[in-house]
């Protein structure tokens, strides 16, 4: 708990930014990665080693934003088929400290769900 506080306590002063209920921050971003940069920022400001003392974990909620067998992000302008998208999350997985990615894809996305199983063992949970 102790790192978790320590790391929300950098997380503020790296962003200057506290608007979401509940505690949670709710800064303008350009892009759902940015937000990824200001969380390992915010590790290493904590004193911390990205994907050593400090990671992230990721509620990607995908079937919120999955529709017409697509997947389309408000922040950035994603839109992108289910391959495209798991590129995306892998590519975010190898360059962040990444632990653990949940619904990554839609619930009803069942062959791309399959798919993405393949490979993730050894940079994280998917």
């Amino acid at each position: 708990m102790r790192r978790v506080d320590s790391v929300r306590r950098a997380l503020a002063e790296v962003l200057a930014v506290l608007v979401a209920d509940e505690g949670g921050f709710g800064p303008p971003l350009t892009s759902n990665e940015e937000g990824l940069v200001l969380l390992t920022e915010a590790i290493e400001a904590a004193g911390l080693k990205p994907g050593v003392s400090g990671a992230i974990a990721v509620d990607v909620a995908a079937t919120h934003f999955y529709r017409q067998e697509r997947y389309r992000w408000a922040a950035g302008g994603g839109d992108y088929e289910a391959s495209k998208l798991v590129q995306v999350l892998e590519t975010w997985a190898q360059r962040y400290p990444l632990v653990s990615l949940e619904d990554g894809l839609a619930e009803d996305d069942w062959w791309a769900g399959a798919y993405s199983m393949i490979g993730w063992g050894s940079v994280c949970r998917f």
